[in-house]
């Protein structure tokens, strides 16, 4: 899900940090992208501006101020965080009056824990101050509060009945909690291990990371009955993660970098690379600039969206490679 939390977190603490070589394929600059992709929204440098790109991406659509723009899958409406309310809105990308949402729920300057969208665009989670979740309906914002904290990522499955827990720094492992009522839930322990880490919503599974013996795998996880299988399998060394993109978050975009255990937890290092896992676990790296963030996917799954650390919002090819500039001086963005 989901602007710069949508890179892979470990401990709860520990953001990976998007670090590479030039990246291959040319660059397209802004004056020659026809268009911006079928939905996005901008957190401007500047102003803190919440706005939407159209046709001409140099004339975006302001919607509010805040940070950590979110999109729901249709690309109909933007969720944004109020630093001055404490608190999550949402409101049409045509652009209104916001409405408010989640009061208490908050995100970090760098987006490490912004609102997560289920891939129906049902429901809303967000966290609170002290990591206690809450989960809104959109359709009539009915908002329960959960007594479950995570203390790194979450997500939610379609329909909002349920949600995925990161219990990394307390145990290790997966939790499902299912939502039976407002004051209610039941929890299931998907993993029971310290090393399984970063869910997300993907292909009608939960895709999660783990690591055994210094070696990273992206695996998938029926809810069910709890089997797992291999999607990818990096070298010994090599960190893997994921985030659901495009409908139904059918396409898996997995990252990778290099990585070191440490009592503290995960350290990365070197080169960061993208790339969608097809059917087979197969994935084309496409490495990114210095210092380029992965933010989400667009497109439908098709490609991604980076910013470099100059304000640079980029598509990325993932088939291709190719990378045009959509807009510069922004500080997050997030696309549908």
């Amino acid at each position: 899900m989901l602007g710069r939390s949508a890179l892979p977190q470990v401990d709860g603490a520990r953001r990976l940090r998007v670090a590479a070589a030039l990246a291959a394929g040319a660059l397209v600059p802004l004056a020659a992208a026809a268009t911006a992709p079928a939905a996005v929204v901008i957190q401007r440098g500047a102003d803190n501006a919440i706005a939407v790109l159209g046709d001409d991406p140099t004339n975006p659509t302001v919607v509010g101020t805040g940070r950590c723009p979110v999109l729901t899958p249709d690309g109909g409406t933007v969720l944004f965080h109020s630093v001055a309310d404490d608190a999550l809105f949402a409101v049409p990308v045509t652009g209104g009056e916001p409405r408010l949402l989640a009061p208490g729920a908050v995100a970090t300057s760098s987006c490490s824990r912004q609102a997560v969208v289920s891939a129906d665009g049902s429901t809303v989670a967000a966290q609170t101050k002290n990591r206690k979740i809450m989960l809104v309906k959109l359709a009539d914002g009915a908002l329960t509060r959960l007594r479950a904290t995570t203390v790194s990522q979450l997500a939610v499955v379609p329909g909002g009945g349920s949600v995925v827990i990161d219990r990394n720094a307390k145990g290790g492992g997966i939790d499902l909690y299912s939502v039976r009522n407002r004051a209610k839930l039941d929890r299931r322990r998907l993993t029971s291990d310290r090393v399984s880490f970063s869910p997300t919503w993907a292909g009608g599974r939960i895709v999660y990371s783990r690591i055994q013996g210094g070696r990273s795998t992206l695996r998938s996880l029926n809810t069910k009955n709890r089997r797992s299988k291999l999607l990818v399998r990096r070298p010994k060394g090599w960190l893997v993660s994921a985030i659901g993109i495009g409908p139904n978050g059918g396409t898996v975009l997995a990252t990778t970098q290099k990585f070191r255990e440490r009592k503290s937890g995960l350290q990365t290092t070197g080169p960061v690379r993208i790339g969608a896992v097809s059917s087979r676990g197969k994935v084309t790296w496409r490495l990114l600039s210095p210092d380029e963030q992965l933010l989400s996917g667009v497109d439908g799954g098709a490609a991604a969206l980076t910013v470099t650390p100059s304000g640079e919002l980029i598509r990325v090819g993932l088939a291709d490679g190719s990378r045009t500039v959509l807009t510069t001086g922004i500080v997050s963005a997030y696309g549908s």
